[in-house]
């Protein structure tokens, strides 16, 4: 639940901004029914108000989408906004930003808005429209109604809402408008101590009357009390955010280290108590926003008073306990401090013996002690009885240094104007004050388990006695070769002393891949790291055959296992009768040369020399007859003549070769089977050659030995008649 609190404490800062933006049309979702428009709308509180068939839609009566009445005769309105979400962007706490919102009629009759709902989470409601509630809103067709949304935010929390509109329009009732706010930077508290003489201090002036004590904490100092005479104190608390985050003061306390804290009463004014206005009492939580210089807006000031009564003699050294949102220092401490004294001016009580009374002669100056500077008379400015007291102005802070090393103990120091005692030392880094061998500066020892020097590792690079570790990112105990570091043990990545990963990557071959593997040809690394990724014999690899000729067939029995194909192991199969002649493969045509050509069924397959005339007897001894026929019988040539051809020399390879039609071979090829004279060889037998007229074919077998025109004639004339007297 979001605490509210007194909008006054922000009336100086509220400031009306408007935000111009370009109204973007965002049409509603949904067809409506087109037709002729009836002005005449009928309101309604139920469908018992309005003519048969229609219904009643946002308090008018309207005809369904789905009525039986023509479309001619049936208009709607149809709601759009402008945009359908407004973002309020950064505002500043108490400030009010103010956004227009129009809301448009698309439809062909009056939108009327019957009631608009602002709804925000929480219960305190930041948001705001000009017109909100139920409301009689009329928009005619294409008209534009503009409404104003504002926003103050008072908490700082993030504001979120919506907007619900309720309308006529039969498709989309109600339509809803998102609101959001979003703050930027994060709170930061400040404070600071006045005595309401100037004006309060701002971020963004310097403010000498700003009291801090000697760590530069805040600080009330009430100064010298008569006992029994109370005292106040302000001091404001503001917000130096940049950026517009707002600032919650949740609580303010005073501690009880004393028993005392009751002498305290504390109030917070929305209005500064000290020019006038001490009634404006504030409630807590209470929320602070940035300033806004820029735009010369000043912050939100919370104002603080711290009362003390006096009623005891000794003052109550206490702190107030501020707690905010601050995410770097959400509790906030102002020191208090004082003197109380029940004596005349000018003496104290400070041996607190009753006997002697007031007993110490001394001038009060100061609550807080001033270190004596060096040639000065030292003076006890606040009259305890001491000088240069722990915590003078002026003091300088001494570590303890037990062990006389020059370096004091980390947290244990003392604001001193002198050393004193063990609290010697100026810088307070050691981290074992019982042992001068441990202090920064010195060298890391790994024979120690402890850290010498202070650096907060007793593990420190290169220190005495390390050993070299190798980074092992991929955590599979090898390590990057020359990748080390020397480490007392190990620590991080560098967690091995064993070295040879190729692959230390976890997003790749990462733990999969280091000298202890098995070669993996499933995989594109070198999974062993020994420099190859195809490795003789890998897991998984594939036999790959010698390859010698280079022609794709490997030899029968040398192989060798690969994941890919390497040097003369490159043939997949073992099939290459002869691996030193690349035409002799399975790929091969087999010829008759008395070499297995395709290494298949042995030499010269397919090739039978016993009856194979162009291989007979022997490869490539082929059988020809060009008159007649030839055959291979039993490896010899056996041909068979042509009429009136014979083979006359006897060589069967070359077949019939004479021509028995001749007068020299008439018929036979030996004893030259002569014919007589006037005769011709006649296929084999002699004739009597033909006389004039008669038909020939050639000059042999006419008498006169002219055959022209296919007639025997008696010269070369040639002629037509069958006689060929015409040529005599």
């Amino acid at each position: 639940m979001k605490a509210e609190y007194p909008r006054s404490s922000f009336a100086h800062l509220f400031t009306c901004v408007a935000l111009g933006a370009s109204a973007l049309l965002v049409a509603a979702c949904g067809g409506k029914p087109s037709g002729a428009n009836n002005n005449n709308q009928t309101y309604c509180e139920s469908v018992d108000e309005c003519p048969a068939g229609m219904d009643c839609v946002g308090n008018i009566c309207v005809w369904p989408s789905d009525s039986s009445v023509p479309d001619a005769d049936v208009r709607v309105p149809d709601i759009a906004l402008s945009t359908q979400h407004l973002d309020f962007q950064s505002p500043l706490l108490g400030t009010e930003v103010v956004l227009p919102l129009s809301i448009f009629n698309l439809g062909q009759s009056d939108l009327v808005i019957t009631q608009i709902v602002v709804d925000e989470p929480g219960g305190l409601q930041e948001f705001h429209v000009s017109q909100e509630g139920t409301v009689q809103i009329t928009i005619a067709p294409g008209a534009e109604h503009v409404l104003q949304v504002s926003l103050i935010s008072v908490d700082a929390e993030l504001d979120t809402g919506s907007i619900r509109f309720f309308s006529n329009d039969p498709d989309e009732n109600p339509v809803i408008e998102t609101l959001t706010s979003e703050y930027k930077g994060t709170a930061d508290v400040m404070a600071s101590v006045f005595t309401g003489d100037a004006t309060p201090p701002y971020p963004d002036q310097n403010y000498p009357d700003c009291q801090v004590d000697a760590q530069e904490r805040p600080l009330i100092d009430f100064g010298l009390v008569r006992f029994g005479e109370p005292q106040e104190r302000n001091f404001v608390l503001w917000n130096v955010a940049v950026g517009n985050a707002p600032l919650t003061i949740q609580s303010i306390a005073v501690t009880n280290t004393s028993g005392a804290a009751n002498t305290y009463r504390i109030f917070a004014f929305t209005q500064d108590p000290l020019n006038g206005d001490a009634t404006a009492l504030a409630s807590l939580p209470f929320y602070l926003s940035a300033g806004d210089p820029p735009n010369a807006v000043p912050p939100d000031l919370l104002y603080v008073k711290v009362e003390f009564d006096a009623s005891v003699d000794v003052f109550p050294q206490e702190q107030l306990e501020i707690q905010t949102n601050d995410p770097e220092s959400g509790q906030l401490f102002v020191s208090i401090i004082g003197v109380v004294s029940g004596c005349p001016d000018g003496w104290w009580d400070v041996n607190q013996n009753p006997a002697d009374g007031c007993e110490y002669a001394c001038v009060f100056q100061s609550t807080l002690e001033q270190c004596t500077a060096s040639g000065d008379t030292p003076v006890d400015e606040n009259c305890d009885g001491m000088v240069d007291d722990e915590d003078a102005i002026g003091c300088s802070v001494f570590y303890r240094d037990h062990d006389l090393d020059t370096y004091g103990a980390i947290g244990d120091y003392r604001c001193l104007c002198a050393p004193e005692g063990e609290y010697t030392a100026t810088v307070g880094l050691d981290c074992n004050d019982n042992d001068a061998a441990v202090k920064p500066g010195v060298q890391e020892r790994c024979i120690t388990p402890y850290d010498d020097n202070c650096d907060g590792s007793d593990n420190d690079v290169n220190a005495q006695g390390c050993v070299n570790y190798l980074r092992d990112e991929d955590g599979d105990s090898y390590g990057r070769t020359g990748d080390t570091r020397c480490l007392c043990y190990a620590s991080g990545f560098y967690g091995t002393t064993t070295g040879g990963d190729c692959d230390d990557d976890p997003s790749a071959c990462g733990a999969s891949c280091n000298p202890g593997k098995t070669e993996n040809c499933s995989t594109v690394y070198d999974d062993n790291c020994n420099g190859d990724n195809n490795e003789l014999n890998a897991l998984g690899c594939t036999n790959f055959y010698r390859d010698f000729d280079m022609d794709g067939y490997g030899h029968q029995t040398d192989y060798q296992c690969w994941c890919y194909p390497r040097g003369l192991y490159t043939a997949a199969q073992p099939t290459d009768c002869n691996d030193n002649a690349d035409a002799i493969n399975p790929g091969a045509t087999e010829v008759c040369d008395y070499v297995d050509n395709n290494c298949v069924n042995g030499i010269d397959e397919g090739f039978n020399l016993q009856t194979n005339v162009s291989h007979c007897g022997s490869c490539n001894h082929a059988c020809t007859n060009a008159h007649g026929t030839t055959a291979c019988v039993s490896g010899q040539c056996s041909p068979t003549c042509a009429d009136g051809w014979g083979n006359c020399d006897n060589n069967k390879d070359n077949g019939c070769e004479t021509d028995l039609n001749t007068a020299i071979f008439c018929g036979i090829c030996t004893n030259h089977n002569d014919c007589p004279t006037n005769f011709f060889c006649n296929i084999g037998t002699c004739t009597k050659k033909y006389t004039n007229g008669q038909t020939c074919t050639n000059d042999v077998m006419c008498q006169m030995n002219f055959c022209r025109d296919g007639y025997c004639c008696n010269s070369n004339c040639g002629g037509t008649l069958p006689d060929c007297q015409a040529c005599n």
